[in-house]
């Protein structure tokens, strides 16, 4: 790769396979063979279990041990149709990974309670398995949260595909996956948020310990706004806070979130359904917050042609006025880099249309550089779709989004339909 640039890698290509051909289960190591760093994305567009739509995420920059996820939904009732999977990568070329999942129920783990279910594996080195609440010895058909603990570092995500009626998005269908928070903390912060007509947002938080969690959310609007809301978060056990129904006086659609827990550490996620724009987009994203605001967020993937709409969202959680300056960088023989300067007040989150910057110039492949000239910020990048990929018999559409990384290191994973390099980080 060139300095300043991006680029796009075809795994079905390299893979000689295509969406037709067998499906190959499969994880991915990218690493840097010298000491300049990267980021690597992974989106992904699909058919499977009766949902069209798309994923993305953004790798792992190192194995770890331990994984939390806030939000997982196996529900199969009515119209709520939801698979949720589990997706473990070992990247060690020596040490078998032995690992323990453990589903919270909500009723489970406490005094006078069963213990919460569990589910082992052994991961041999360099190879991927997939997990199931579902699974045959758990067959829990229901909403939860997840813990994954190994005695060896690994990378775990949770791909998640669904059908339901949601309030304010009415039947919606679409999937989300993410790499899972390494441990619970007691600050969690997002950017993106939206109420406005057609889109739903919840708020999902997960006590992993033995103690309540007493825990503030804090909703920060395009007008610096700021409204607090005091709740409970009972050990062993999640609950979903509907960002929807809280929508008061002074208000706006475009919410930003600050979280933070007074006493015991918690995991969150926002989840949101969504019909979106005239097309009426269909669709789901999921992300686990970022546990501090910092200065500088990279993101690998972006796209402004086609039926794609790209945008930029930016809290500042600060008392002071940030000055913001975004560097886009595009793909192609015609690629350039362009420059944006935005000033995000105090306490308020601002959205910058991609789409609006860079088409009069060229649409297309786009890669993201962020930066706070003095301060900190928290940026989120939230793509929404219309994709007719080749060999897949119905348009996918939907929405991905990711909170950008925060450092550049030469190694990525993912434990998510890829190829397995032969390196380790």
């Amino acid at each position: 790769m060139n300095a300043s640039s991006r680029s796009t890698i075809d795994v079905d290509k390299d893979l000689n396979d295509s969406p037709t051909g067998p499906h190959i289960s499969v994880a991915a190591i990218v690493q840097v063979t010298n000491s300049v760093g990267i980021v690597a994305e992974r989106p992904m567009y699909f058919n499977v279990l009766g949902v069209h739509s798309g994923t993305d995420v953004v790798g792992a920059t190192a194995p770890r041990q331990s994984y939390y996820f806030s939000e997982a939904d196996e529900t199969q009732s009515g119209s709520a149709n939801y698979h949720t999977f589990l997706t473990m990568l070992n990247p060690s070329a020596s040490a078998t990974a032995h690992v323990t999942i453990t589903y919270y129920t909500g009723s489970c783990g406490g005094t006078g309670q069963a213990a919460c279910p569990t589910e082992s594996f052994s991961l041999l080195p360099l190879t991927r398995q997939t997990a199931s609440p579902d699974d045959a010895g758990v067959g829990l058909r229901q909403k939860l949260a997840i813990g994954v603990a190994s005695d060896q570092n690994i990378v775990a995500e949770r791909p998640m595909y669904f059908t339901d009626n949601v309030p304010n998005s009415g039947l919606t269908t679409g999937a989300a996956s993410e790499v899972g928070a390494t441990q619970p903390g007691l600050n969690w912060l997002f950017a993106e948020g939206y109420t406005g007509g057609g889109f739903q947002e919840y708020y999902e938080l997960a006590n992993f310990g033995p103690a309540d969690a007493h825990v503030n959310i804090n909703l920060e609007y395009t007008n610096g706004a700021v409204h607090t809301f005091p709740v409970t978060v009972p050990a062993h056990s999640h609950i979903a806070f509907d960002v929807n129904a809280h929508f008061s006086s002074g208000a706006t659609n475009s919410v930003s979130a600050q979280i933070t827990s007074t006493d015991n550490p918690i995991v969150a996620d926002r989840l949101m359904y969504f019909h979106f724009g005239g097309a009426h987009i269909s669709g789901g994203t999921d992300v686990v917050g970022t546990p501090a605001a910092t200065n500088v967020y990279t993101f690998a993937e972006g796209y402004t042609g086609g039926a794609f709409s790209e945008f930029l969202t930016l809290q500042n959680p600060t008392g002071n006025s940030e000055a913001v300056a975004v560097t886009l960088f595009t793909q192609g023989s015609q690629s350039f880099v362009f420059q944006e300067q935005i000033v995000v007040a105090a306490h308020t989150r601002s959205t910058i249309n991609i789409n609006s910057l860079l088409n009069p110039m060229g649409s297309g492949s786009v890669s993201m550089a962020v930066q706070a000239l003095s301060g900190t910020i928290v940026a989120e990048r939230p793509i929404y779709f219309i994709f007719q990929p080749a060999g897949i018999s119905n348009a996918s559409q939907g929405g991905t989004n990711v909170i950008g990384y925060t450092g550049v290191v030469p190694c990525s994973s993912f434990a998510k339909h890829l190829h397995l390099s032969s390196g380790a980080c």
